[in-house]
This record gives structure tokens, sequence and C-alpha cells, in this order.
């Protein structure tokens, strides 16, 4: 079996703590490499991974969509959330 690749949907990382990503030269690695794309966040089985693996990409448009869909229809958690839940929410919310 052969597998073929979407060359523009592959994406490269560099992991490591901050100090050690700020040694390094990306636009020279891009120059290097001109076929490869190096990216600070890439999206694997649909989690985002960052360089620094701290996931707050990932926990970001994690909120954001929960957020957008308790906008769109609060109804739906009604059934199982008190009106104590209910009032924290709505004052994180202000």
């Amino acid at each position: 079996m052969i597998f073929h690749l979407n060359a523009q949907k592959i994406k490269f990382i560099w992991l490591g703590t901050r100090q050690q990503l700020a040694k390094l030269n990306l636009d020279a690695l891009s120059a290097e490499f001109p076929s490869m794309a190096f990216s600070p966040v890439v999206r694997d089985l649909g989690i985002l991974i960052d360089s620094e693996l701290t996931f707050s990409h990932h926990i970001d448009q994690v909120c954001r969509s929960c957020n957008y869909q308790l906008e769109l229809d609060p109804w739906r958690i009604y059934p199982i959330v008190t009106t104590a839940d209910c009032e924290c929410y709505q004052l994180s919310t202000e």
C-alpha cells in the first residue's frame, strides 16, 4: 500500500523550551529547506499543539467553541445546571 501526502497540508514544528526555541533561526531553516513549512502551532487529530507544549491555543479554541454554543442555545444545558451555576456564568461574561 502506498500513501501519498498532501505537501500543502504538511507542517513542521520545533518542540522545546522558550530558551531553546529562541536559539533557532527559523528564517535560515526556511531558506535551507524551502519545501518545508515551519509553524509555531500545528493541528494533529483535532488538537492544537504549540512548540512549547502548553496547549494554550487548544484551550482557547475549546473555550471559544463552548462559549459560542452557550450563546447560541443556552437552553441546551438547562436540565443539568443549577441556578447558582447560571448566575456564576452570567457574572463571568459581563
